[in-house]
């Protein structure tokens, strides 16, 4: 309303300034998703990356290292381990594992449970080394798992946790 001034009256100051808020909310309301999106693109490539990173071990990898697991899954606590020679151990892709390796994994992982890697007592060593069981991942490196029943076949073991039997 236009009051005898000539100038607009409060009530279409009132209304303007909502329609100004209103806009500019909205706007931001739009800039804030549109970075929340990219925010969530970014860190889905990134561990998109780390994934695939993750699943690839190159032959040295192979050649080198192994894993120890505490648990019989592949999400309990893990130890790598390194031979100390990787001499006769060469793996071509897609081929098995080399039989020196196997057994070197499982000396080492052996070793690794004597001497208490996976203790959560705080005591004093020697300690006891469960049973175990070497398995193959999909990148070919060499994977060692306590083995809860002794009667299970290193086959079935090795599948049901998605992996394969050297």
């Amino acid at each position: 309303m236009i009051e005898e001034s000539g100038l607009p009256g409060p009530d279409v100051f009132v209304r303007l300034e909502g329609e100004l808020f209103g806009r500019i909310t909205t706007r931001h309301r739009r800039q804030v998703l549109r970075h929340r999106l990219v925010a969530v693109a970014a860190v889905l490539v990134i561990a998109g990356a780390g994934v695939a990173a993750g699943t690839i071990a190159n032959p040295t990898q192979q050649s080198k290292f192994a894993y120890c697991y505490q648990g019989s899954t592949t999400s309990s606590r893990v130890a790598q381990l390194g031979f100390p020679t990787n001499r006769g151990y060469a793996t071509t892709p897609g081929s098995s594992v080399n039989p020196k390796q196997v057994a070197n994994a499982l000396f080492l992982c052996e070793g690794a449970w004597h001497n208490g890697i996976f203790d959560t007592t705080g005591g004093t060593g020697p300690f006891a080394v469960p049973r175990l069981q070497v398995c193959l991942r999909d990148d070919l490196i060499v994977s060692v798992f306590r083995k809860p029943r002794a009667a299970e076949s290193a086959d079935a073991f090795c599948n049901n946790l998605g992996l394969s039997a050297p």
